[in-house]
């Protein structure tokens, strides 16, 4: 990522090769979308499955461990009523 006065852009550079033996290098400088409330939180859920699967393979002593530390986290969501976030967390409680 790159600042800049007009806002933050992903920077991708490529080389090339030409069959003279000469490179040049190519930057593409890019300024990403802002997610829709939708990709949002279809990027949550995915995210929270990832998180689900990870911890139904760690041992029962190490996710009781961590247990109270992830719904710690998540309760620092209340603090902002209506995300996406808090839906994923509702509904990842109520799954348990």
């Amino acid at each position: 990522m790159e600042e800049s006065k007009n806002g933050t852009y992903r920077v991708h550079s490529r080389k090339y090769r030409y069959p003279n033996g000469r490179t040049k290098k190519i930057i593409y400088k890019y300024k990403s979308a802002p997610k829709t409330d939708i990709q949002l939180e279809k990027d949550v859920f995915l995210l929270l499955e990832k998180v689900i699967d990870t911890y139904k393979q760690m041992s029962k002593s190490r996710q009781l461990e961590s247990l109270s530390r992830m719904l710690s986290r998540l309760e620092m969501l209340d603090n902002t009523p209506q995300t996406p976030l808090t839906k994923a967390k509702k509904d990842f409680l109520g799954s348990s």
